[in-house]
């Protein structure tokens, strides 16, 4: 039992650290993030959401200077939680 304590810090720790174990600089997170947020900050209001049958609706749409300012801008490129995206991602 006393090895949990010890997996969940690292596991902490893991989550809290600057990149996430991307090893990315703040460079490459800022280019990586500019790629899709060139889009994601310029869409028709059609594009901007979507709807689920069961009614949740998703916003697409991002205001680069507050994702910048928020801690996802700040310390995760895009592509970090989002990567299954690429594949089928409408230009």
């Amino acid at each position: 039992m006393r090895l949990l304590p010890v997996i969940l810090a690292l596991l902490c720790l893991s989550f809290a650290t600057p990149g996430w174990g991307q090893n990315l600089s703040p460079e490459e997170i800022e280019e990586m993030n500019e790629e899709c947020l060139d889009c994601h900050d310029d869409m028709d209001e059609d594009e901007a959401e979507y709807a689920f049958p069961a009614g949740k609706v998703i916003q697409f749409q991002v205001d680069p200077e507050d994702h910048k300012a928020s801690a996802h801008g700040q310390i995760l490129a895009c592509m970090s939680c989002h990567e299954s995206y690429d594949d089928d991602h409408p230009e």
